[in-house]
């Protein structure tokens, strides 16, 4: 063996069991520091108090408002039919789609010389027979004297009186026919019986038609209805709906959007229709809207475009209606705030949690009226969800209002 080797094996005899002490040194160092190690303080872990958005609500016993909708009618449309056939002579100006006419305006206008000759003819026949009638009364007045004194024939005495009968039936005729050819003449000018507008219109000056025509159609402008349909719930809300005699004490208030921004006019609830549509299962009721005509009232400006002038209520126009329902104490809460169909989360006068029941009066789009037999006046009710609720539960209160800032 050389001194090389010799070294070698030396040097491996003293490192071979390094790592085995080294580990062994290391659990007792650790063991040492478990055992003699003071022990460590506990901090008590506090849970973490959840965020509640709050707004104020408040209990109110005013009128709760039945929401509908509907398209606007005319109350008062009719058809425009000739009574006589012939041409058309004249129109009025404002005789078209959307054109404007008051009370006793000459519409249309047919040609009236026929109607005039015929008028004139009966006129002169009944004029001739008045005149044979005198003729004949006064030849009875002589017969009656001969026929006394023997010089004339009873015979011919009662011929002359059988005459004058005859003609007496036949004057009846004759002014019979003259009233008609007057009324006739009076039919070739149709005449507006109201102020209103046409709704449309068929036929141009210069064209023929025939008695029976369908050539127009017309509406009043002084009062518009709206149907407006409802279920039984949102119907039985109405007070006194069923009263035959209901006339204007149900307020309503219809609105229409134009051009970005809202406009409103005042109604009434003039009627219920007499049974429930078979096809929607929805109880009707007609809204009367006086004075359609006047602009609306602006509600909302969205657009601040001052310079738009108000609308007019048109047929047609698809409205939305509010009805004055009954008076109850109830409250509109957000329809996000609702948990399980019938309760709020509110905050009491402790500042906490506080669970409470309510009855689901009406759904209005985003919102829900609601009544409570707990609770009246103001609430403040938590807007947003909580992963886990309880009565009594604290809670850190931020204010909508504060979050909009």
């Amino acid at each position: 063996m050389n001194l090389k080797q010799k070294i070698k094996d030396i040097n491996y005899k003293k490192f071979k069991n390094k790592p085995i002490a080294i580990l062994l040194f290391g659990i007792l160092f650790s063991f040492f520091l478990y055992v003699f190690s003071p022990e460590p303080k506990k901090i008590p872990t506090q849970p973490k108090v959840p965020d509640a958005i709050v707004k104020d609500i408040y209990f109110t016993k005013k009128a709760i408002p039945v929401i509908g909708t509907g398209p606007v009618y005319p109350k008062t449309k009719i058809n425009i039919i000739t009574q006589v056939s012939g041409k058309i002579v004249e129109m009025n100006k404002n005789m078209v789609t959307g054109g404007a006419f008051s009370k006793g305006s000459v519409l249309i206008k047919i040609d009236p010389r026929p109607y005039k000759a015929a008028l004139n003819q009966a006129l002169s026949q009944e004029n001739a027979l008045k005149a044979e009638l005198k003729f004949v009364e006064k030849q009875l007045i002589r017969d009656n004297k001969l026929s006394k004194t023997g010089t004339a024939s009873e015979m011919k005495r009662q011929e002359t009186e059988s005459r004058r009968d005859k003609i007496k039936a036949q004057i009846e005729s004759a002014k019979a026919l003259s009233s008609s050819r007057k009324l006739d003449l009076e039919y070739t000018e149709i005449i507006a019986p109201f102020d209103g507008r046409v709704l449309r219109e068929q036929v141009d000056e210069g064209a023929v038609v025939q008695k029976g025509a369908n050539i127009a159609e017309i509406y009043a402008e002084d009062s518009f209805e709206i149907v407006v349909a409802l279920s039984d719930y949102n119907a039985s809300l109405i007070p006194d709906l069923w009263n035959k005699k209901i006339g204007k004490k149900i307020n309503t208030k219809v609105n229409i959007p134009y051009r970005g921004s809202l406009y409103q006019w005042s109604g009434y609830l003039d009627r219920v229709e007499a049974g429930v549509d078979p096809e929607t299962k929805t109880i009707d009721v007609i809204i009367n809207i006086p004075n359609p005509t006047l602009p609306g009232r602006l509600i909302t400006n969205s657009n601040k475009n001052t310079f738009i002038e108000p609308p007019s209520l048109l047929p047609g126009v698809y409205t939305r209606v509010e009805i004055e329902g009954i008076e109850i104490p109830h409250a509109f809460v957000p329809l996000k705030a609702l948990r399980d169909n019938s309760k709020l989360w509110v905050i009491d006068s402790n500042k906490r949690i506080k669970i409470i029941d309510v009855d689901i009066i009406q759904e209005i789009d985003k919102f829900v009226a609601v009544s409570s037999s707990t609770q009246n006046g103001k609430i403040t009710l938590v807007l947003n969800k909580l992963k886990s609720v309880s009565n009594g539960m604290d809670v850190n209160i931020i204010s909508e209002k504060d979050l909009s800032k």
